[in-house]
């Protein structure tokens, strides 16, 4: 079996019960499963969708990572969601206002800046949406988990061809990346590396994503097929 059916089949309990482990906002796996498509679409739309209800106050239980169901954001952008985008926004900036602590505050702050730039993009309007990204304080980062959101500001800045930015941008951030985001951030190192024609960072990044995915589930062989076609280009050139 691949990665992630494993690590869905062996923390089944933890990923559907977040109360079933006091650890379970610490390094949580459900995002990423989610967005990558590991873990059924009816039970990330009910997780993520607690967010989005009235009248109970969001937790704020650690200090640097967001409760899960405050995690949806990239989960709903990759459906267009922009509804639940929109009330999600609502409801950080209600958050940013209300919360008791300092922490709770900043941590509400930083999730409506993002929710706002995710909101933009998932409406198509990339131009304004990295103007967004790039806006949030990168001091906001230290009560927050910020690095799929630098993620998708690395891609625009590359859609943009500004790819000498993009590669800044991870190169500092992809170290602070969870889990399989991390691998999907070493596939956009060597995206961008091949595109500035730095060769031997572009073959390390492609050959670290082929060696970690080697046994691949369904939804991860399309990143490492590029990752195996980025190396047979870099291998012609020669």
């Amino acid at each position: 079996r691949g990665h992630l059916q494993e690590a869905y089949a062996a923390d089944r309990t933890l990923l559907l019960d977040q109360t079933a482990s006091p650890w379970t906002n610490f390094e949580d796996p459900f995002r990423a499963l989610a967005v990558l498509g590991a873990i059924p679409e009816s039970v990330s739309a009910r997780t993520f969708g607690h967010a989005l209800e009235p009248g109970t106050a969001w937790p704020m239980l650690s200090r640097f990572f967001a409760a899960r169901q405050l995690r949806g954001l990239p989960w709903w952008l990759a459906r267009r969601d922009t509804v639940s985008l929109a009330r999600f926004a609502l409801r950080a900036e209600q958050e940013a206002r209300t919360q008791g602590s300092a922490k709770g505050k900043f941590q509400g702050r930083y999730l409506h800046l993002a929710a706002t730039a995710y909101l933009a993009l998932a409406r198509a309007d990339s131009v304004r949406a990295l103007r967004l990204f790039q806006s949030i304080p990168d001091t906001l980062c230290i009560v927050n988990d910020c690095f799929y959101e630098k993620l998708i500001e690395a891609r625009l800045l590359a859609t943009e061809g500004q790819a000498q930015q993009a590669g800044a941008v991870l190169d500092q951030w992809v170290w602070k990346a969870e889990g399989p985001f991390f691998v999907l951030g070493r596939l956009e190192q060597g995206r961008i590396a091949e595109s500035l024609g730095e060769r031997e960072k572009a073959r390390d990044s492609y050959q670290f994503v082929v060696d970690v995915w080697r046994h691949a589930d369904p939804e991860l062989e399309p990143y490492v097929r590029e990752a195996r076609a980025g190396l047979e280009r870099l291998a012609a050139e020669r």
